[in-house]
């Protein structure tokens, strides 16, 4: 459980500031200090979903440098070993629901940020309600 101590002085400002708050034995375990990190810079799991999808090949990078980015970009933002396997289904199936929409009603609901399927429907229930000629 060293990494923590070990990863202090590298850390930028911001984090550095976040670290040097946290209590002796806080800034000794590496999940708490990655967590206040993650906070402090407003990574959330969305951020990682983002990065998921926006990553581009770049020409000249080696394929399994690729795969290992989008791996390791893909369980940050689904958290598998956090969460259940009908978690991350629902997730799953959550964001492709968002985006069968048009593009305007899928940015519509992830501006709310839904976590749950019924919650995306509803909004996309709402957001076709409102966009429905009146009769």
């Amino acid at each position: 459980e060293q990494w923590a101590t070990l990863l202090a002085p590298y850390l930028p400002g911001v984090a550095q500031i976040a670290y040097r708050w946290l209590l002796n034995d806080e800034a000794q375990d590496y999940g708490q200090v990655k967590a206040v990190i993650f906070d402090t810079l407003d990574i959330r799991p969305e951020t990682f979903q983002q990065w998921f999808h926006g990553k581009v090949y770049q020409s000249g990078t080696q394929p399994w440098v690729v795969v290992q980015e989008l791996k390791d970009t893909c369980w940050q933002w689904l958290q598998p070993e956090r969460r259940s396997m009908n978690n991350v289904a629902e997730q799953l199936t959550l964001e492709q629901f968002v985006h069968i929409f048009p593009p305007c009603g899928g940015a519509w609901v992830f501006r709310h940020w839904p976590t749950m399927l019924s919650a995306a429907a509803t909004f996309i229930e709402d957001f076709l309600a409102e966009k429905a000629p009146i009769r």
